[in-house]
């Protein structure tokens, strides 16, 4: 399991983001949020694998070990906010793979891919007055544990780099971009 100090540390000190919780196999991060007592605001919840994870409609999202997988829960925003948000997160993980050296563009509604090939996915969804984001990164995961119908049309930031990337630094990047783009 990858050293998530880092994160717990950032989180600690923010003022936007309030608990980070980190497990090594759930069924879905989001699912995990949803289950939570109190959906407060600025909740974090990564796992190492997820057993069931979701994309859009009833399409699976396959999460092995190595990749990104991680929710996060938000509360003020309008009804027409939902799409602001999709376009914001995308853009904060594009900006991001682009300090890696990575060119991506958005493939509408919830996608980030490399050449036709995802990397990334977000699904936002609907909690009373809150919303869960939930989103995936491949990163270090091996494509060869995805079915092939998938591992045809996917990539990793490993694959694209040439390198193993660290996870924990790439997941606090993210939070910190998230806030500064949530404050304006």
């Amino acid at each position: 399991m990858a050293n998530w100090n880092p994160v717990e540390e950032y989180v600690e000190k923010s003022d936007f983001w309030n608990k980070f919780i980190c497990r090594d196999e759930l069924e879905s991060t989001s699912g995990y949020i949803r289950k939570l007592n109190s959906l407060a605001p600025g909740i974090v919840v990564l796992a190492e694998r997820q057993r069931k994870g979701r994309g859009r409609g009833t399409s699976r999202w396959y999460s092995p070990s190595g990749g990104l997988w991680f929710s996060f829960s938000l509360s003020g925003l309008s009804s027409d906010s939902p799409q602001e948000l999709y376009v914001g997160i995308l853009g904060i993980l594009r900006d991001l793979l682009a300090d890696y050296g990575v060119k991506t563009k958005i493939s509408r509604p919830n996608d980030l891919v490399v050449d036709n090939d995802k990397i990334a996915g977000a699904l936002i969804e609907e909690c009373g007055d809150k919303y869960i984001v939930g989103l995936g990164l491949n990163v270090n995961n091996d494509l060869s544990s995805l079915p092939e119908e998938v591992r045809k049309s996917a990539t990793t930031l490993m694959r694209e780099t040439g390198r193993e990337i660290d996870r924990s630094h790439l997941l606090r990047d993210f939070l910190s971009r998230f806030e500064d783009w949530h404050a304006n």
